[in-house]
This record gives C-alpha cells, structure tokens and sequence, in this order.
C-alpha cells in the first residue's frame, strides 16, 4: 500500500508543472478563440451586406484562417498535455517508468504551443498592416477624434 502512495504522490510532484502548462494553453486558446469570434462577427455583418467580395472580406479570412490555425495547433497541445497528464498517473498505477514517455509528450506540446503562438502572432502582425494601410490611405496619423468616428463607422 505504501509503494502505491508514493507512486502516485511522485506522479502529483511530475505532474505539477504540465498541469500549469495546460492551464496556459487554454488561456491562449481563449484569447485566440476570441479574436477568432470577433473576426467571424465581421465577416458575417460584410456577407450580410452583400460585401462577401470585398477587400475587406479577403483580409478577414486571411486572418480567420491563421487564427484556425492557431486554435488547431493550441487544442493539440492541450491533447498532447492531457495526454501527458493522464499516463503520468496511469504509470502511477501501475508502477511503469514514465519519463522518456513524459518528455516527448511534454516537447511536442510546448513545439504545439509555439507553433500557436507564431500563428497568433502573424495574425496580429497582418492586421496591424492592414490597419497602417487604411491610415497611410486615409491622408496620416488620426487623432482621438478620427479615431472614434472610425469606431462608430465600423458599430
């Protein structure tokens, strides 16, 4: 009985620091998924104007499908963590070495997360050029004023 405890007490201790990288992934993913949403949003109201063809339409799917990709990768290496998780205690049980298993779990989830984040980073990157796009076209820098009717144009 004492061997089982500390089996699975080691396993509490290994699976301390995946438990908080799952937690950070799905706060990446709820960012993402966000962004995502809003972006949806926009393209939705563009079709429903008949705008579907629009310039703007192409560079919300241009961002709507790098943000995809950046939720696609973020759900794999929340598998890839749970998955980490759930054999980490399952060796646990029955008394199976863990830790070259566990490694490349844990690599390949942090390499998913990444690949996420490069994702999630163009998707920002592209729309901040687009957005000096529509300035440099509008006549220069706006100002607090301009700002909010651009706001209100875009409501």
């Amino acid at each position: 009985m004492d061997s089982v405890v500390q089996h699975l007490s080691e396993a509490i201790t290994h699976a301390a620091a995946p438990a908080f990288f799952l937690g950070a992934v799905t706060g990446l993913l709820s960012i993402v998924l966000t962004r995502l949403n809003g972006v949806m949003a926009e393209f939705a109201e563009i079709s429903h104007k008949g705008m579907g063809s629009s310039p703007r339409a192409r560079v919300l799917l241009h961002r709507a499908r790098l943000l995809h990709s950046a939720v696609s990768f973020s759900v794999a290496a929340g598998i890839s963590t749970t998955t980490l998780l759930a054999l980490t205690f399952l060796a646990a049980f029955v008394h199976m070495p863990h830790l070259y298993l566990a490694g490349v779990l844990f690599i390949a989830a942090t390499t998913l997360t990444g690949f996420s984040l490069v994702r999630f980073y163009q998707e920002v990157r592209f729309e901040l050029q687009v957005l000096k796009r529509e300035i440099d076209r509008s006549g220069g820098p706006i100002d607090a004023e301009t700002a909010g009717e651009m706001v209100e144009k875009r409501s």
